[in-house]
């Protein structure tokens, strides 16, 4: 695994690849019920992306997350797509050790947040909580603020190319939904593939909130070229 040390020696490795791909879906919290499932669907797209880059390998990004078969999240999904294609996996997050298999990490900045929580004391105490991801105020935060960052979605920041291909999303809680609503408005290019949960009770539904908001986005607007819906068999 290679630390990458700096904003420009990130942007200059994302830079070396033709194609460069996003995913976002469940933390630990929910887990997936079938990783073998989630592959299933994405296998066709991922054989495509392999041969459009002839040979050469595809960057895939994500949050970090650790890879740990006992409970499946988008971690332990990961290390399956890293294991079965020719890609290169590059973690980005805000917090911790980043995992071994991985070929490339970048920790970045911790950014903090004010929130309330009640102590031991049973008394509430105001403390400074890390932002992993999402959005506030609209602004990507954490590592979203990288992988989502003007860098990678903006056209303009790469001889009129954007670096970021598009953004895959295989169910997720509120950060990933707080992360594909921004690729969105931002028309970034995303696929969502329905992915059911492990953890049911982590959001009170099959597919979590992420699986919601897509149903309703796509009732209300329509793909509009820019968005996809893919199943297995697709």
């Amino acid at each position: 695994m290679k630390k990458i040390a700096s904003d420009s020696e990130l942007w200059e490795l994302i830079r070396g690849y033709h194609e460069v791909h996003l995913f976002l879906g469940y933390g630990e919290r929910a887990q997936y019920a079938n990783v073998e499932e989630v592959l299933q669907a994405l296998h066709p797209s991922l054989r495509r992306i392999e041969n459009k880059c002839h040979g050469k390998p595809f960057l895939a990004i994500y949050g970090g997350d650790k890879a740990v078969e006992e409970r499946p999240d988008l971690g332990w999904l990961m290390k399956q797509v890293q294991e079965r294609y020719n890609c290169h996996i590059l973690a980005i997050q805000s917090a911790g050790v980043p995992d071994a298999h991985v070929d490339f990490s970048f920790v970045c900045e911790q950014q903090f947040e004010k929130a309330k929580r009640t102590g031991p004391d049973g008394q509430e105490h105001e403390v400074d909580e890390v932002l992993y991801g999402g959005t506030r105020n609209g602004v990507p935060v954490g590592g979203s603020r990288y992988y989502l960052g003007a860098q990678l979605i903006k056209p303009s920041s790469h001889g009129g190319k954007r670096l970021l291909t598009c953004c895959w999303v295989m169910g997720g809680g509120g950060v990933a939904l707080d992360e594909v609503k921004y690729a969105d408005e931002q028309a970034v290019p995303w696929v969502y593939v329905p992915s059911r949960a492990r953890n049911e009770a982590a959001y009170k539904s099959t597919y979590g909130p992420v699986h919601e908001w897509v149903i309703k986005r796509m009732s209300e607007s329509g793909p509009q070229g820019k968005v996809s819906l893919l199943v297995s068999g697709n």
